[in-house]
């Protein structure tokens, strides 16, 4: 429970620059068109209700496998051939939908979408293990308390803090840097 309170001043900090921060309205007020029935139409439900448990039962089966369940039991067995039967029925569905679809398939299409994608999701796969396994290496390894082991996994998140900000603030002075403008 101590390892909480280490949230704390960095949350205030975050809350007090949030609340004295303007962010702008991007959307005009005529971009909602409609009544709540044509907009709850659009946003293809039928698509999100297939796609939720797909991801849950994916999850669940690498969560439980090898933990709770044996990987060859009939739960985690289940669970992967259930999401991959749900994902098949949720790539029709959405293949159905066509351009109104929650992810348009014309859209995965294109290579700079699906390799942004990829990418993404390697730099985030690589990330996030290395801050989680990064915290079990202090504790573990080195033998220090799960409050030391945040600080010392702090230079590398206010690093990451620091530059993100950087980084915003020289995007918004270069700008795109599209060639097409």
């Amino acid at each position: 429970m101590q390892g909480f309170y280490i949230n704390l001043p960095m949350g205030a900090v975050v809350a007090a620059i949030v609340l004295v921060s303007h962010v702008p309205d991007r959307t005009t007020k005529s971009a909602i068109k409609g009544n709540a029935i044509s907009i709850l139409h659009s946003l293809d439900l039928p698509g999100f209700c297939l796609f939720a448990p797909t991801a849950i039962m994916f999850l669940l089966a690498l969560e439980w496998g090898g933990t709770k369940y044996a990987w060859n039991s009939a739960i985690v067995i289940g669970l992967f051939c259930g999401s991959a039967g749900n994902l098949v029925v949720f790539l029709v569905w959405e293949a159905k939908r066509g351009d109104t679809a929650m992810i348009p398939l014309s859209m995965i299409k294109q290579r700079i979408v699906w390799s942004a994608c990829l990418t993404m999701a390697m730099f985030f796969g690589c990330l996030m293990t290395t801050v989680y396994y990064l915290a079990v290496y202090f504790q573990a390894v080195k033998g220090v308390t799960p409050t030391l082991s945040g600080v010392y996994l702090l230079p590398g998140i206010l690093s990451q803090m620091v530059l993100a900000i950087v980084s915003g603030i020289g995007g918004k002075i270069l700008g795109p840097l599209s060639h097409n403008s």
